[in-house]
């Protein structure tokens, strides 16, 4: 009875990610995402660019960040590129449902990984969309906040709307699992 309701419940879920245009996935802890990721850091978005990939297959989005603070990883980085599927070149647009967004001139703290399937200096969000965070002021106590965009994507086993956070708390949080 119990596999019934389980075979049920993951029906439900996968018709609900698809009627959605949602990419299901278990919700990343600050923890499983500080172990995951090469280089975490907080910067700001300076280019965005969306070309077509090597093969001509793909777009995808590369965006420059100027790194004011790194947390994890190399500490000389001043500058990288993430890249990210999806994008728009002239009047074609390809998304990928779940990936971060980025904006310009925003403020990010991101968790990356090295991308090793070519020979570059780009990394990926870890987690899709869940490991990259906007900083945003509140004019209230002048501590930064969180903000995470999670458009495009169903958490399984959520605990809740992420409720934006104080980044010097979260700074503490991923400084215990370095």
């Amino acid at each position: 009875m119990r596999q019934l309701r389980k075979l049920k419940l993951v029906f439900l879920l996968l018709a609900y990610g698809t009627i959605m245009q949602a990419t299901i996935m278990r919700e990343a802890t600050i923890k499983e995402m500080t172990k995951e990721a090469n280089l975490i850091v907080m910067g700001r978005v300076e280019l965005i660019e969306s070309r077509w990939s090597r093969d001509g297959k793909m777009i995808m989005t590369y965006v420059t960040v100027s790194i004011n603070n790194v947390i994890k990883g190399d500490q000389e980085l001043k500058n990288l590129v993430v890249e990210v599927p999806g994008g728009t070149i002239g009047d074609v647009t390809a998304t990928a449902m779940g990936e971060a967004r980025f904006h310009q001139n925003e403020e990010v703290l991101l968790f990356l990984v090295k991308n090793k399937t070519i020979p570059s200096a780009t990394y990926f969000v870890v987690a899709l969309c869940q490991g990259k965070f906007r900083i945003y002021s509140k004019s209230i106590n002048n501590r930064n906040l969180l903000e995470r965009n999670l458009e495009g994507i169903t958490l399984v086993g959520k605990k809740g709307d992420f409720i934006p956070q104080y980044l010097d708390e979260i700074l503490v949080e991923i400084r215990k699992y370095i």
